[in-house]
């Protein structure tokens, strides 16, 4: 066989694959929906790339009973910083292999980074690229060539900071420039970009029709997580355990501590509504993120305490606090 044969017939391999992947993936088409149905298929690998193993904990692992059904398994591929987030996804049952990207670096061209993805990658063969986020996205357009080329898809869970509002600082406007150009280079080699938010859609005017898909949002369950969905008595427990009076007002935030969020602000009008609410209570969940360059110290997070202030910095179950918020 000559070259030319072997390239041929390498890329009607490809073909094959891509055209599996896609239609198990369901772009526009139906989806196996019960176990039985997957199992008359070979399974889909696929590679989850972000630039936060807590992230994928707390955003992704839900999805993998779903994907396990409709015959696809997960590899994830994330930096090794944070070691609890890791070690649950591996907990999880699904490999979890390390690349060197540093979240805190304002180079988003980090050709060790994509090496080691790139890496990654060959060792672990995947049929399906999935890239999370704009850095894991520009790593994996470097990465996967050297791969492979399996089927890449991106994936923008929100806009980010420079793409809210008006770019108003000569910083700002110089990232948002330098990411479209950014996506505009590497759009070429993405089958889909997914969105979470339908109001995304026009982030990347320069995308080719049919390129930018919606999705149904992130898939959170509003049956499970209903105040109803919980024992009265759960409720109750968890406002003893923080304290909380039973006409206590509960004001409610849950997320990262930076910046981007709002946190200092909310503080703020909460200081202010305290004085002529005395019931009411202000309640943090989450923890500074390392990785971003907009994050709270913890030595800041700790001094938003007081006795109308309650942090706490994890809750596994977010039910309970959302069970026991007025406002959130």
């Amino acid at each position: 066989m000559t070259v030319s044969d072997r390239r041929r017939a390498a890329k009607v391999e490809w073909g094959k694959r891509r055209n599996a992947a896609d239609l198990r993936v369901g772009y526009g088409r139906s989806l196996p929906t019960t176990a039985a149905a997957a199992t008359t298929q070979p399974m889909i690998r696929a590679a989850f790339i972000s630039c936060s193993a807590d992230v994928e904990r707390s955003a992704h692992l839900p999805w993998l009973a779903g994907l396990r059904e409709r015959g696809i398994t997960v590899d994830f591929f994330v930096p090794g910083v944070d070691v609890a987030a890791v070690e649950a996804l591996t907990r999880a049952g699904s490999p979890v292999h390390l690349w060197t990207l540093r979240r805190d670096s304002n180079n988003p061209f980090q050709l060790d980074a994509v090496l080691s993805l790139a890496r990654a990658l060959r060792a672990h063969p995947c049929d399906i690229v999935h890239a999370f986020g704009h850095r894991a996205n520009l790593g994996a357009a470097l990465a996967v060539p050297l791969a492979g080329r399996p089927l890449r898809v991106g994936h923008i869970t929100g806009a980010g900071s420079i793409f809210t509002g008006e770019a108003a600082t000569p910083s700002q406007r110089a990232a948002r420039f330098a990411l479209l150009n950014t996506w505009r280079l590497i759009l070429p080699g993405i089958s889909r970009v997914l969105l979470d938010n339908v109001e995304d859609v026009d982030l990347l005017p320069f995308a080719a029709p049919g390129l930018m898909q919606p999705t149904r949002g992130p898939g959170v369950d509003v049956q499970n997580f209903h105040r109803a969905a919980l024992d009265p008595a759960e409720i109750t427990a968890t406002r003893r355990s923080l304290g909380l009076a039973d006409d206590a007002e509960v004001l409610l935030f849950a997320g990262r501590m930076i910046g981007d969020k709002g946190i200092r602000e909310l503080v703020q009008a909460f200081r202010i509504l305290a004085p002529r609410r005395p019931k009411l209570v202000l309640l943090l969940v989450g923890s500074p993120d390392t990785g971003n360059p907009t994050t709270l110290s913890a030595a800041e997070v700790a001094g938003f305490g007081g006795p109308s202030v309650r942090l706490i910095e994890r809750i596994e179950d977010i039910r309970a606090a959302l069970a026991i918020a007025d406002v959130f």
